[in-house]
């Protein structure tokens, strides 16, 4: 049995008990796997299938390539549980929904996957600057963050800082919260102000857009908006 371990980003139904999981695999990048019974009453590992669990996925041989290989057998990594702190739940969900469209046709990428593990271990230390720090990480990760120089002002479509405000959301405040994430080496340190946390998710959002690839608004914005005000 071949083992390989994976972040899971979404999990759906199929049928009335099966489901396909989506991780983003150490191995492969992104890549669905099919559980049997995953929704019967028998089933005793249903609390693994919670979004961003890293899990231990087994995987059975001799396998048609061409379809979507079947996960044997299913353990968690770590017990590192944010599920039940509500904030925290929130945030979880949203980061999920992001990577699950984002990560879609990444392949095997392990300044990903490292950012990812990063990222759990600080909201497990209830760091909910976290999220924010990662999503402009990630931005950096994937070749997309803007090029860092002595203008105050951040331009989201050039993807450059400027002397001169082209943007009413990048104003000087966010956008050095911008540069001070980019530049640092222990970014997640930081523990950002509650007031400006929603400014710079919406910030991020707008640079996203702009940016990535088949990017689309996550429908939990709404949810994690309400989080912060």
């Amino acid at each position: 049995m071949k083992t390989q371990k994976g972040f899971l980003l979404s999990t759906t139904k199929y049928r009335d008990r099966d489901a396909v999981l989506h991780l983003f695999t150490n191995e492969s990048g992104y890549e669905s796997f099919f559980v049997k019974n995953a929704y019967g009453k028998r089933y005793k590992k249903s609390a693994y299938l919670s979004p961003f669990n890293e899990l231990e996925i087994g995987l059975a041989f001799h396998q048609n390539k061409s379809s979507i290989r079947n996960i044997s057998q299913i353990d968690l990594v770590n017990e590192m549980n944010c599920h039940q702190d509500v904030k925290l739940s929130s945030l979880i969900f949203f980061l999920s929904e992001f990577l699950h469209r984002s990560l879609r046709y990444e392949g095997k990428n392990e300044k990903i996957y490292g950012e990812i593990l990063t990222l759990k271990m600080a909201l497990y230390e209830t760091n909910y600057s976290a999220y924010l720090i990662f999503l402009i990480k990630f931005l950096k990760i994937q070749g997309h963050a803007p090029l860092l120089s002595e203008g105050e002002f951040l331009d989201p479509k050039e993807g450059i800082f400027t002397g001169v405000q082209t943007a009413d959301i990048f104003d000087r405040e966010i956008s050095a919260l911008w540069k001070e994430i980019l530049s640092s080496e222990n970014a997640y340190s930081q523990r950002l102000q509650t007031k400006r946390k929603k400014t710079l998710l919406q910030s991020i959002m707008q640079y996203g857009h702009l940016h990535l690839p088949n990017f689309r608004i996550p429908v939990s914005l709404k949810i994690i908006m309400e989080v912060l005000s």
